[in-house]
């Protein structure tokens, strides 16, 4: 599923909520991609160059509004395994997953699938700190945010190759 959420190099998490009426709001921050590679020394000896990726004040912020989130999963984006047994549509950020071992999980410990009064669908939504994978009665909304985001999180250092 190609959404808004391809057209940035990356997004960190600036919150996640979610009411007593069932709508999870997750809000990221755009990350930019730098102009100019640095040099890092990877490990003792070896040395290449990679460009920062941050947050900037013209960086933009999103909602991402699942209306009826029925189960939520998370976890720090560092932990991933790759291990999801996914089969989830093309997207980068945002997919739909048609299998997966918490789909597995949810229907194994609780009647969400057998008793939601609407079909389920399950979203796996990937950013630079952390994984997310739900299960929702409605497609997901992209919503820019118009006050912009928080530059006071504090937001660990993150670079990329290419």
């Amino acid at each position: 599923m190609k959404t808004s959420l391809d057209t940035a190099h990356t997004w960190f998490l600036e919150g996640c909520t979610q009411l007593p009426s069932g709508e999870l709001r997750i809000r990221l921050a755009e990350g930019i991609k730098g102009a100019n590679r640095i040099p890092m020394q990877i490990v003792a000896g070896v040395e290449s160059s990679f460009f920062p990726v941050t947050v900037e004040s013209s960086s933009r912020a999103v909602d991402v509004i699942f209306e009826n989130a029925h189960a939520l999963f998370t976890y720090n984006e560092s932990y991933d395994t790759g291990e999801l047994e996914l089969v989830a549509e093309d997207g980068v950020k945002l997919k739909k997953v048609s299998a997966s071992s918490f789909r597995k999980h949810a229907e194994a410990t609780t009647s969400i699938l057998e008793l939601a009064t609407a079909p389920i669908a399950e979203w796996l939504l990937w950013t630079e700190d952390q994984v997310f994978q739900i299960l929702a009665s409605a497609e997901p909304m992209i919503v820019e945010v118009p006050e912009g985001l928080n530059l006071a999180i504090a937001r660990h250092e993150t670079w990329t190759a290419s």
